[in-house]
């Protein structure tokens, strides 16, 4: 569904499209923080099956709503879709996952560097596919095309590195807090509340200093703001530690995401063409 950004670049302009990037960022990331608050009370006061079963109500409303996106028509048929090319691609980034994994097995170190310089082969391959439909004139799998600008190349690895940071943080806080701390998956949950609280007014907040300061000042402020909180995270792990001491840490981590995510992705999807919209979110 990621590519939904694209109707919202289509859709607005100028200071609108800013601040509606700001609500699309502030909703995802604070998606990813209220998961663990509904999930640790459902799975602490009723079952954790529970929680797979509202996905399945969520992708219901979806289907039921879907006819509404009527700004975004088809472009391409089935017909259109290289199954060469996209069977390199999965390839490629599964070889080069499936390798990262083994990297927690001491003794299947010796097949590591193999899967993973097969997956980036194949990912070679799968570039040197694409250049050879595009100059044919077919359309593409992913429109390579776009790495050749430096804004759109460099906001992407600026998003890869804050997305890498907050999943990080999801997944080593609730690990310590249930594991170390002894808290209940709800409590968990509530200890991201800040962390949610700060994204979201930030993140809506983004959109409107985004057309008062530029985004190549506002984005690395975003950015050292949540490397701070980072570093003040880095010093809480111990025995002694109470859930109010990851706040200062996860609160400074939400304002820097919150100042960031909506203005990279604004930058990141300006740098393309109107035709490429949908291969720049996509990305």
């Amino acid at each position: 569904m990621l590519p939904a950004a694209a109707l919202i670049s289509g859709s607005y302009e100028g200071d609108e499209r800013a601040f509606a990037f700001g609500l699309w960022a502030a909703i995802g990331s604070v998606a990813a923080t209220v998961g663990p608050l509904l999930g640790g009370f459902l799975t602490t006061f009723l079952s954790w099956r529970v929680g797979f079963g509202l996905e399945a109500l969520i992708v219901v409303a979806i289907f039921a709503y879907s006819g509404r996106l009527t700004e975004a028509p088809p472009t391409i048929g089935w017909r259109d879709l290289d199954v060469v090319v996209f069977a390199l691609s999965a390839a490629g980034f599964f070889f080069i996952v499936a390798g990262t994994l083994l990297l927690n097995n001491l003794s299947a170190w010796r097949i590591v560097p193999i899967l993973v310089g097969a997956g980036l082969l194949l990912l070679a391959v799968f570039t040197v596919w694409q250049r050879l439909r595009m100059r044919r004139g077919r359309a593409p799998l992913t429109d390579i095309s776009l790495f050749r600008h430096r804004a759109y190349s460099a906001g992407n690895m600026a998003n890869l590195i804050l997305r890498v940071g907050l999943a990080g943080v999801l997944f080593i806080l609730p690990v310590f807090l249930q594991s170390v701390m002894g808290l209940s998956a709800f409590m968990t949950g509530v200890a991201f509340v800040p962390l949610t609280v700060a994204v979201l007014v930030f993140s809506l907040g983004s959109g409107r200093l985004s057309a008062r300061i530029s985004p190549r000042y506002l984005v690395p402020l975003g950015f050292l703001i949540a490397l701070t909180g980072s570093i003040l995270l880095r010093s809480v792990f111990s025995l002694d530690t109470q859930i109010v001491d990851i706040f200062p840490g996860t609160i400074l981590l939400g304002v820097g995401l919150g100042l960031s995510l909506g203005p990279l992705t604004n930058l990141i999807l300006s740098s393309a063409s109107e035709e490429q919209q949908a291969d720049a979110s996509g990305v």
